[in-house]
């Protein structure tokens, strides 16, 4: 999946989304190895979330409108 700045993402964590670390795409720095080994740098809302530095790769993350989809109805 493509992502952009902007985004609004939430952090995936041994396959399950974590709705306390909700955030958005900052900058994303491209590598030429391939779209998987991209960096995405993303400011989390919560302040202790962010560790500073980039370094998100897909997989860890995911657009919130696709992890919402995913959850179950109540």
């Amino acid at each position: 999946m493509k992502y952009n700045v902007g985004d609004l993402v939430v952090r995936r964590w041994k396959g399950k989304i974590q709705w306390e670390m909700v955030g958005f795409i900052t900058s994303i720095i491209s590598h030429d190895w391939g779209r998987e080994w991209d960096s995405h740098t993303i400011q989390w809302s919560n302040p202790r979330h962010n560790i500073g530095g980039q370094g998100w790769r897909l997989g860890e993350f995911e657009l919130i409108g696709d992890a919402d989809k995913k959850c179950p109805t109540k």
